[in-house]
């Protein structure tokens, strides 16, 4: 609660009164002598009202990050319901598309873009916004997975990549192509899905489980791994070629053992009602947990 000293004429400015710590009291009592009112109250501009059609989000040191488009607006430190007017990184003129993701890593906040990608980093002066790639992006939002040895994987048209290495201590961030072993896989994929494509990585398996739509399926139903604890890292993939259902999956995540949870794609049935229209159902969505054998033997 903010007010003005009583004692001064035509007062404009606002002080801090005090701090309802609940939500079920409809009235106070201002009792605070004015020379009490110390604190100014924030501007105007220091919460102002955002739109509920942001995309993103990510949380990231100590801040709320959320985009859409090309705008990227960002809360007060250890405020997350509170934005100030003016933090916010517009990017409406420069290459790469609409934003498509944002992720933490490291010390960094990597902005994926449709055919870009952008870094923004924190100094003394601020945060500031740099351009790691201006020829390589992603629309695949769920296909974005930290992998060791590897660093920030991500997806597009053209394969599978990787955000390798920091900006501390001297280190460059590097963007590298990673499937060059798969590309004739790869270009089965279909494009005009890509953002339907799904990973995870179990750090128990030591894999990278990739799952994308085939052909002219628009959910993924085949699936291509990384597996990282071989000699040498290597590609194995996941298909069945007499039916492609078999590998059907929404979802991909890993549980608190490591290992790989998978949401089969709904099935959708149309039966004939009694009044002769049909009526569409909706069929039973299975979770899939992979065993360490399965896994690792396939």
């Amino acid at each position: 609660i903010y007010r003005t000293k009583n004692c001064l004429e035509n007062e404009e400015n606002y002080y801090f009164v005090k701090q309802i710590n609940e939500n079920g009291s409809n009235f106070f009592v201002d009792y605070v002598a004015d020379t009490h009112l110390i604190t100014a109250a924030p501007s105007s501009l220091a919460s102002s009202i955002i739109s509920t059609d942001y995309k993103h989000g990510e949380n990231w040191d100590g801040r709320i990050w959320l985009a859409k488009e090309k705008r990227i607006i960002y809360s007060e430190r250890g405020l997350p319901e509170q934005f100030n007017a003016v933090s916010f990184f517009d990017l409406g003129n420069t290459i790469g598309g609409n934003i498509t993701a944002i992720k933490a890593y490291y010390n960094n906040l990597i902005v994926f873009r449709e055919s870009a990608i952008n870094l923004i980093r924190f100094s003394q002066s601020g945060y500031s916004l740099a351009t790691l790639s201006t020829s390589v992006g992603t629309v695949a939002a769920n296909a974005i997975t930290i992998v060791p040895k590897f660093g920030l994987t991500f997806i597009n048209e053209e394969g599978v990549w990787a955000l390798i290495g920091g900006l501390d201590g001297g280190s460059q961030i590097t963007v590298r192509k990673i499937s060059v072993e798969i590309d004739t896989e790869w270009r089965t994929l279909n494009r005009m899905a890509l953002d339907s494509v799904i990973s995870a990585y179990s750090d128990i398996e030591k894999e990278l489980w990739i799952h994308y739509p085939f052909g002219y399926s628009d959910t993924p139903n085949r699936g291509v791994v990384l597996h990282l604890e071989r000699d040498s890292i290597s590609w194995s993939f996941r298909k069945n070629e007499e039916n492609d259902n078999y590998f059907a999956f929404s979802s991909i995540t890993t549980d608190f053992s490591g290992r790989f949870c998978l949401g089969s794609v709904p099935k959708w049935t149309r039966t004939a009602s009694t009044v002769g229209s049909a009526t569409t159902l909706f069929g039973p969505l299975h979770i899939w947990c992979s065993s360490s054998f399965w896994s690792q033997k396939a």
